[in-house]
């Protein structure tokens, strides 16, 4: 067997797979082990650095301060988006802008796909179809009246 630069997943030997597999794991576990360790550290450090800084006496002004200016902060935000969706919905939500298309006659159908349109309303009727090509021809058949010849789709109307 020669050497493939890009090998086929089923030629591969079930001791070489399960090898990678191994190392897939335990270098996703490391790395992950990794991170873990690095944001824990992190939440260490910040932790104290909050509580000494925000939790402290010497600052409890300022971080009174600070909160009532995030609570004002937060409460005109959501004056604004109540606001704004209130409009919205005041605005737009009864409106309907959708346009049903006009409705294809079967006749304007059956010039369509060149067929009689006694075969259209069959279709339309039919619960359950399917699509085939036999011998370059294009047919839809149904299970209880059979199978139907259509034109090719794709090609002018003649």
């Amino acid at each position: 067997m020669s050497q493939h630069i890009i090998d086929d997943p089923k030629r591969i030997k079930p001791q070489r797979g399960i090898a990678e597999r191994s190392l897939i794991i335990a270098g996703s576990g490391l790395i992950l082990y990794f991170f873990l360790m690095v944001t824990l550290v992190a939440w260490y450090f910040a932790g104290i650095y909050f509580v000494d800084t925000v939790l402290s006496w010497e600052h409890v002004e300022a971080t009174v301060d600070i909160l009532l200016r995030l609570l004002v902060v937060a409460l005109m935000s959501a004056i604004v988006f109540v606001g704004w969706g209130e409009y919205n919905f005041r605005t737009y939500a009864h409106l309907s802008r959708r346009k049903t298309p006009e409705v294809v006659s079967i006749t304007e159908m059956a010039e369509l796909f060149d067929m009689n349109e006694e075969v259209i309303a069959l279709a339309q009727a039919s619960k359950f179809m399917a699509f085939h090509v036999e011998d370059d021809k294009h047919l839809i058949c149904d299970s209880d009246q059979g199978c139907m010849l259509i034109r090719k789709f794709g090609e002018e109307a003649s």
